[in-house]
């Protein structure tokens, strides 16, 4: 590979690659794209989306832009982790022996971590979670380029990506598939749905075994143009799936007094931890509440 060999002749240590290497890593990193993205959309639909479909419009906006997006992932990873860790790996000293590959995964991982250290300090991402997709990402493309090492596959290396990409689509698909389960929501008598239900900003929901409803700065949309909180008292009923066009099991309260509001509750969570939530403001771009029961 170019960075291994880089300044040797000279007796010199160079963290540079070349730029055939450069289009072997974006190739090998676009190849796992796709599958990244399937298997996030996977374990994504196997919790409750609280009545979102933006997952599956996601994928299929992926799929119908993949030529394009896919290359540009590829080479904005390579440009970032991949490469970066190969010119690091070739500033250890010279009495550090050793695979190269090694050298080059383990300063991948360090890479990595250190990106989701930075994501999570500029936008809250969970620093666990983010670091293992961050240097898992960069497994692949080291090992396939540390077998490619000696290979004359530049030229068709991007067609290789293609298929290799699909095959990985395909295994993921198939993983998926037998590991994970898709969500299925909670179906809750009236009796596992009285109690006391709390929210953000001190927000309760107390419903009653007799059909009485108490709300506590309960959230109300205001005609799209906000929210705002709301108390009173009222009543309560479930609703099931089908029922007036639901598509989901939920909870419609009715409030008397200055409140006046009609507030329709889907149930979600698990039947071990149940939620009401809803969603308010603008249908397409609205703020989501989530009520857990006490």
């Amino acid at each position: 590979m170019g960075w291994a060999t880089a300044g040797e002749r000279s007796g010199r240590r160079r963290p540079t690659w070349s730029n055939g290497e450069w289009s072997q890593a974006a190739a090998l990193c676009a190849a796992q794209f796709p599958a990244v993205g399937l298997w996030w959309w996977i374990v994504a639909t196997s919790a409750d989306d609280h009545g979102a479909y933006g997952g599956a419009l996601g994928v299929a906006c992926l799929l119908v832009t993949a030529p394009v997006i896919v290359p540009c992932l590829g080479l904005l990873h390579a440009t970032l982790q991949v490469m970066p860790a190969a010119a690091l790996a070739r500033l250890r000293p010279r009495h550090c022996r050793g695979p190269e590959w090694v050298w080059h995964l383990s300063a991948s991982v360090l890479v990595g971590t250190a990106g989701a250290v930075a994501a999570g300090a500029l936008w809250g991402a969970p620093l666990v979670e983010a670091a293992l997709w961050c240097a898992g990402g960069g497994v692949l493309p080291v090992l396939g380029l540390a077998y490619l090492r000696g290979r004359a596959w530049e030229r068709g290396i991007w067609l290789r990506s293609a298929g290799a990409g699909a095959g990985l689509l395909v295994l993921t698909g198939a993983c998926g598939f037998v590991l994970i389960d898709s969500y299925t929501p909670p179906v809750l008598s009236a009796g596992q749905l009285a109690g006391s239900w709390h929210g953000a900003d001190g927000a309760v929901l107390t419903l009653r075994p007799d059909g009485a409803a108490e709300a506590g700065r309960i959230p109300v949309s205001e005609d799209f143009d906000g929210v705002t909180a709301c108390d009173g008292t009222g009543t309560w009923a479930v609703e099931r799936a089908g029922e007036a066009g639901r598509y989901r099991d939920g909870v419609l309260v009715r409030l008397n007094g200055d409140c006046g509001q009609e507030m329709d509750w889907t149930i979600g969570g698990t039947e071990q931890e149940p939620e009401l939530f809803v969603l308010l403001g603008d249908p397409d771009a609205g703020e989501l509440r989530i009520l857990t029961l006490a």
